[in-house]
């Protein structure tokens, strides 16, 4: 990319999450970040430059004293259309805590679900079935499956278990227990009838 990249994104939109404690093991004095990012993509956290590439990036802090907040500025540039585009967001976040950023479709909420089904529908059909009954990843459960790219599938003590990336698998096979209690939570949750 050009040194200083100014132009904002027209399609996507810099997104951050938490991640659920229960679903990611983090070193009380450690903040853990994960990325969904272009692969081309850059990231500064705290103007300081990243090095790691790829969609699926984790970085962790140095030791930091447990209990106090912190604000991470968080900067992403990638190309769009031919030209370099950045965007930057802010992180609160606390030792012990994992946090994702990824980027979103900017749009409506049709668009976004049209991304999510197109994603799902590069899954085998049989696969597809069952990541739509599972609908959320079980790692980062506010994260729709197909929201991220196409979900991944792993074999949790031999029940198929979709997550939202590759950068969930580890979480996912540390404790296989509680992996299947979010999965059945999860589809459970998902055969319920809409409120009226």
């Amino acid at each position: 990319p050009p040194a200083a990249v100014t132009a904002a994104p027209q399609k996507y939109a810099l997104m951050i999450s938490q991640v659920p404690s229960e679903a990611v093991s983090v070193e009380p004095d450690r903040i853990k970040l994960m990325a969904h990012v272009p692969k081309d993509a850059r990231v500064w956290i705290e103007d300081a430059p990243t090095t790691s590439t790829g969609v699926e990036r984790v970085y962790k802090s140095p030791p930091l004293v447990p209990g106090k907040e912190y604000s991470y500025t968080i900067r992403v540039a990638w190309p769009e259309d031919g030209h370099w585009v950045s965007k930057e967001a802010v992180a609160q976040v606390k030792p012990g805590q994992c946090h994702c950023f990824y980027l979103e479709r900017a749009g409506t909420p049709v668009e976004k679900d049209a991304d999510i089904k197109a994603n799902l529908a590069k899954l085998a059909p049989e696969d597809r079935k069952l990541a739509e009954e599972q609908k959320f990843c079980v790692v980062q459960s506010d994260t729709p499956l197909g929201a991220v790219g196409v979900p991944v599938k792993i074999m949790v003590k031999g029940q198929p278990v979709f997550l939202c990336c590759k950068t969930c698998v580890k979480e996912a096979q540390a404790d296989p227990d509680k992996t299947l209690a979010k999965l059945k939570e999860l589809k459970a949750k998902n055969a319920e009838p809409p409120p009226n």
